[in-house]
């Protein structure tokens, strides 16, 4: 192999497999928020609750997830 094709391996390489990790790792994203919604949608707060972070905990409750969620559930 050439050494500029072992260049052009190296430098790219990464950033395709950066690429498909993204792409990746945004789907199972999508997969959580479809899961929380539905979790909303079926009344379950504490269980929707279970999916935030600390930062989240200490901002919000889950009976204020469910307030938040009867005030704008006619969008879902």
């Amino acid at each position: 192999m050439k050494p500029f094709s072992k260049l052009i391996i190296v430098l790219f390489f990464p950033f395709i497999f950066a690429h498909a990790m993204a792409q990746k790792n945004e789907s199972l994203a999508v997969q959580k928020a479809v899961e929380i919604i539905d979790l909303f949608k079926t009344e379950q707060y504490q269980k929707a609750y279970t999916f935030c972070d600390a930062i989240m905990h200490r901002r919000a409750t889950a009976d204020r997830f469910q307030s938040i969620w009867e005030s704008k559930k006619e969008i879902f």
